[in-house]
C-alpha cells in the first residue's frame, strides 16, 4: 500500500497491520526533516505538495519492491504539507519471512523515494 497523506504517521500502526503467522520480520523506517537541506543549506522547514505522478511513482516503488525482493507486504506512506526540523515525513514498513530480504527492500525503497521527491513541488525555507 502506498499513500500520500497530511495526517501524522505511526510506524506502530503500520507494523501491527503487517503481523501475520508466516512473517518472521517486520522492518520499519522513519524519515524525518533534518536541519540541513538536500543541497547542504541550513533549513527551518520543508514543504511537500503532491501530484498524481508522485502517487503513481510510490505505487510503482511498492509493486517493484514486491517483485525484486522476497517480501510479503510493503507499506509506504509519505506526508505532504509544511514540516519543521524533526517532523516525520516518511514511514515505510516491510514484512518478510526473513530479515535479509526486508533490510534490502527497505534500503532500496528509501533510495527510490528520494527520486520521487524530484518530481514533487518541494520548498525548503532557509534560516
Amino acid at each position: 500500500m502506498a499513500t500520500i497523506t497530511r495526517d501524522s504517521l505511526s510506524t506502530e500502526v503500520l507494523v501491527n497491520r503487517l503481523r501475520k503467522p508466516n512473517v518472521g520480520c517486520i522492518m520499519s523506517y522513519v524519515g524525518i526533516v533534518r536541519e540541513t537541506s538536500s543541497t547542504g543549506q541550513a533549513a527551518l522547514s520543508i514543504e511537500f505538495s503532491s501530484n498524481e505522478e508522485a502517487k503513481d511513482k510510490l505505487t510503482w516503488i511498492e509493486n517493484e519492491a514486491r517483485q525484486r525482493f522476497d517480501v510479503q507486504e510493503v507499506v509506504i506512506s509519505h506526508r505532504i504539507g509544511q514540516f519543521l526540523v524533526t517532523d516525520v515525513i516518511l514511514a515505510v514498513a516491510i514484512s518478510a519471512a526473513h530479515r535479509q530480504a526486508a533490510f534490502a527492500a527497505c534500503e532500496w525503497i528509501v533510495d527510490e523515494v528520494k527520486h520521487v521527491h524530484s518530481s514533487w513541488a518541494v520548498e525548503e525555507l532557509k534560516n
